[in-house]
């Protein structure tokens, strides 16, 4: 347990102190594991001594270790939800990793639709990806921005909902699925009414083309 530190000399332990030597510890032992692929991975596949802990120290520790990628999307952040409804979240999210020059389309990403909070490196986005070039909005994606909560909210036909990540080195992301998303907003009213769906509407007219976004309002 050294990874984590003396924890008897709990005087002045803040829960950010807390969450970090977690996370130090976890990242210890993954590293000392055999190894497994990062490539696409649940939070118990990266870090597997996550599962040798009881069920609530299991999901507070997914959500320690991803709480602050959470909490760049304004619909799952703690103003919004409780400690119960992150860790449900945390807990459905995937660790991806991305070469540099890998390029992700939104609409056909293997692991379906949902929302990439970038933990390291940096990436090139394309919003709309009309095929139109001049029409598209370039801008650059760099650790600890989200990429991009209000699309995901958008009907997968509507061109809104369009993207392209491609990034410019090698790039740690949190993948919080299009389901988790979901689940959020079936159980947690508010979240929608106060914040998501101003961020779909948000979206929609920033990103559709012009004559069809003024037809939705």
């Amino acid at each position: 347990m050294s990874a984590i530190g003396d924890l008897s000399q709990s005087d002045n332990l803040t829960s950010e102190a807390v969450a970090k030597r977690i996370r130090l510890f976890i990242h210890h032992q993954y590293r000392t594991s055999a190894g497994t692929s990062a490539s696409l991975n649940s939070i118990d596949d990266l870090f597997p001594i996550i599962q040798t802990l009881p069920p609530e120290l299991q999901m507070l520790a997914s959500l320690l270790v991803m709480q602050k990628e959470l909490e760049t999307v304004p619909y799952l952040s703690s103003r919004y939800l409780t400690i119960e409804e992150q860790c449900d979240v945390a807990l459905a999210c995937k660790l991806l990793e991305f070469s540099s020059g890998e390029i992700v389309r939104l609409n056909e990403f293997e692991c379906g639709r949902g929302i990439f909070v970038l933990r390291h490196g940096c990436a090139f986005v394309v919003r709309n990806n009309h095929e139109k070039p001049l029409l598209d909005r370039l801008e650059l994606l760099t650790a600890g921005s989200a990429f991009d909560p209000g699309k995901v909210l958008i009907e997968r036909e509507n061109p809104a909902s369009r993207g392209v990540l491609q990034f410019l080195t090698f790039g740690t992301v949190i993948f919080v699925p299009e389901s988790a998303v979901s689940a959020v907003f079936e159980k947690n009213k508010r979240a929608w009414s106060e914040c998501g769906r101003w961020m779909y509407l948000k979206t929609l007219l920033r990103d559709q083309e012009k004559k069809v976004a003024e037809e939705a309002v």
